[in-house]
């Protein structure tokens, strides 16, 4: 004979429910942080990119090449530098003077969570321009 019929959960029924939504609490909050950090790199890498890109499209304009500032710090967090390189004609071919090209590079760099961060650009402009 049985006396009276359970109603309810166990303790260990419990347990188990409230261990299992502990663990899933625990695994949700590591995706969002991933997510967040994730996140705010991908808007260094978006500053970085306007930075760089606003950098190149004043080459020559605001001042000559030559004039022009070659280090900086924007916003106290990326640094930029730009390098020229003067172009090599081959000597054993002719060529125009006006066709010759400078390689301008541009190294943005700034420091991150994960690290330092550096990204680098390249482009061409006439070795002659103002």
């Amino acid at each position: 004979m049985r006396g009276r019929q359970q109603r309810g959960f166990t303790l260990l029924e419990v347990l188990v429910a409230f261990v299992i939504a502990a663990m899933s609490l625990a695994v949700m909050y590591q995706i969002y942080a991933h997510g967040a950090a994730s996140a705010i790199l991908g808007k260094e890498y978006a500053e970085a990119v306007a930075i760089a890109e606003s950098r190149l499209a004043e080459l020559g304009i605001t001042k000559p090449l030559d004039q022009m500032e070659t280090v900086g710090i924007v916003d106290d967090k990326y640094r930029w530098e730009l390098n020229f390189r003067d172009p090599e004609p081959d000597p054993e071919q002719s060529f125009d003077p006006q066709l010759l090209l400078q390689e301008i590079e541009l190294t943005l760099s700034w420091d991150s969570r994960g690290g330092r961060r550096t990204l680098r650009f390249h482009t061409l402009r006439p070795a002659n321009s103002p």
